[in-house]
């Protein structure tokens, strides 16, 4: 029979698997580091108010687990030593298994780079079933029953209208993809969403850390066959990196215009790459 320590066990397969590719997600998003201390003021925040709001996530198993846990820890601060002996030793009701389930993935997501749960939803899945049973541990009444149902309901049905900036993002996303199968596997495109085009199997680079890396840039086009540059819907907000990288790009390169849409009033545009001329002349 599967139990929380079975669960437990795949978890921390699948944290140590993470961590074990932390320096390809490294290359791939142009991040200096895929987990570190520094990303634990974004992601917390932004996980508690993903958890607690009651139309992205079922609020009231939230709440019971918190208050579940919040009575063991009131319990466990009443104990004597003989009794946190007892509370260490492993047994088929203790919840260690779950607790280190929940707050060891937790504490994963809370130094990973793009670990909020308001930022990638789907993280919170892996806590979704410790957290539930702690909630159903707490929820004895059925008043409390009910509420973890109703709560659960909510959720699924929102209807969520796509403002402008959505559609023309999922339209860019669209359009990158198409972009990417015509090219060939060895060609290059600069991106600011470089990882649309790594997922389709071709190279990409970032934008921004191409800005920082000109020679190297320079050497792909003169050595390596075509680059592509695509720029995106982010680019055309003003002061913004992705801005600045266009920027960039267009004062250096000398760019070819080979497909652009108009999508909610922002632009999308796919460029071939070429050294200036002179640049070209020179060598």
């Amino acid at each position: 029979m599967v139990d929380a320590q079975d669960f437990t066990e795949v978890e921390i397969v699948h944290v140590v698997w993470v961590m074990s590719i932390a320096s390809r997600l490294e290359r791939a998003e142009e991040v200096s580091s895929a987990f570190g201390l520094g990303y634990v003021g974004r992601n917390l925040p932004d996980s508690i108010k993903y958890l607690f709001s009651p139309f992205d996530f079922p609020l009231m198993i939230s709440v019971f687990a918190a208050l579940f846990l919040w009575e063991k820890a009131a319990a466990a601060r009443r104990m004597r030593a003989a009794d946190w002996r007892q509370l260490l030793k492993p047994s088929p009701g203790a919840p260690q298994a779950l607790l280190l389930w929940l707050c060891g993935l937790f504490a994963v997501y809370l130094v990973f780079y793009a670990g909020s749960f308001d930022l990638n939803p789907r993280y919170s899945i892996q806590i979704l079933a410790p957290l539930t049973i702690l909630a159903s541990s707490f929820a004895k009444r059925p008043i409390f029953i009910a509420a973890l149902f109703g709560s659960a309901i909510i959720p699924a049905t929102q209807r969520y209208e796509l403002t402008p900036y959505l559609k023309a993002l999922e339209a860019d996303h669209r359009f990158s993809v198409e972009f990417a199968s015509q090219l060939r596997p060895d060609d290059l495109v600069v991106s600011s969403q470089q990882e649309i085009f790594i997922n389709q199997d071709r190279r990409g680079m970032n934008a921004a850390f191409a800005s920082t890396r000109e020679s190297k840039l320079e050497e792909e086009i003169r050595k390596r066959g075509k680059v592509w540059y695509h720029s995106g819907v982010r680019a055309g907000f003003e002061n913004s990196e992705e801005w600045r990288a266009d920027r960039w790009v267009k004062s250096k390169f000398e760019l070819h215009l080979i497909d652009s849409h108009e999508v909610s009033g922002f632009r999308i545009a796919f460029y071939e790459m070429l050294l200036q001329r002179i640049d070209r002349e020179a060598r």
